[in-house]
């Protein structure tokens, strides 16, 4: 996990842990004996998308559509002026079961 302020892991030695239940387990239900393998790939930096600044009460709001296919991911960035003392977040349209994770500051949730 990055630290408060890090945009980046740090180049050198880091570590992950992989935990696995196995595979092969009877009727799913039970702790598997068979190996199970993973993956890490770099695949460089993380798109962001920038949406501006969120316009101030009353004067219009800020939308955007965007489509994700099953286990894609988007970052979208947005910027609030001192005169927006509350934000609604909401997803509409949803397909699926969507999620959103807000955080506040320069690193991506």
């Amino acid at each position: 996990m990055l630290r408060l302020g890090e945009n980046f892991v740090a180049e050198g030695t880091n570590y992950i842990a992989v935990v696995s239940e196995g595979s092969g387990g009877q009727f799913n239900s039970t702790i598997g004996l068979d190996p199970v393998g993973f993956r890490l790939d770099s695949v460089g930096a993380f798109p962001v998308t920038d949406l501006g600044e969120v316009p101030s009460p009353g004067a219009g709001q800020l939308a955007r559509s965007v489509a994700l296919e099953g286990g894609e991911s988007g970052v979208l960035r947005f910027h609030l002026a001192s005169t927006v003392s509350s934000l609604e977040v909401r997803l509409d349209n949803r397909v699926g079961n969507p999620c959103v994770a807000l955080r506040p500051g320069a690193n991506v949730p």
